[in-house]
């Protein structure tokens, strides 16, 4: 392991934390993007199934928050698996950096929000979920 210079160690301590705020800060964006993708598609849709829609895409991030947490980020970061895919750290086991788990779990429950837009007023809610 190479031996950092004292400034070099300095700075990169000092931009930890200004790393985490700038990651939960692009985390955030993206889930508040699914207010906005809640509201383009309930705009898009006919007024009848506005509800439908709505509640479609807080199902989204719901279920998206439980798949990611006991499934998601083991098969993506958890180790002693292939070089393809990871087995560990399902269900949330030894989650070493929260900060990095909001973030993918961001972008994976907004790439399920494409899923609901596509079917916009072609499901019912139930046979969706």
């Amino acid at each position: 392991m190479p031996v950092l210079p004292p400034s070099a160690a300095v700075c990169s301590l000092a931009s930890a934390p200004v790393d985490s705020g700038w990651i939960l800060v692009n985390a955030f964006g993206v889930i508040a993007m699914q207010g906005g993708f809640a509201l383009l598609e309930a705009g898009a849709a006919r007024p009848v199934g506005a509800v439908n829609v709505m509640m479609k895409n807080i199902a989204d991030l719901c279920m998206g928050c439980v798949g990611f947490l006991t499934l998601g980020w083991g098969l993506s970061f958890g180790g002693s698996g292939s070089s393809i895919i990871g087995w560990g750290q399902f269900f949330g086991a030894d989650v070493t950096d929260p900060v990095l788990w909001l973030f993918h779990f961001a972008y994976a429950s907004a790439a399920s929000t494409i899923v609901s837009g596509a079917i916009a007023e072609r499901m019912y809610f139930g046979a969706y979920l």
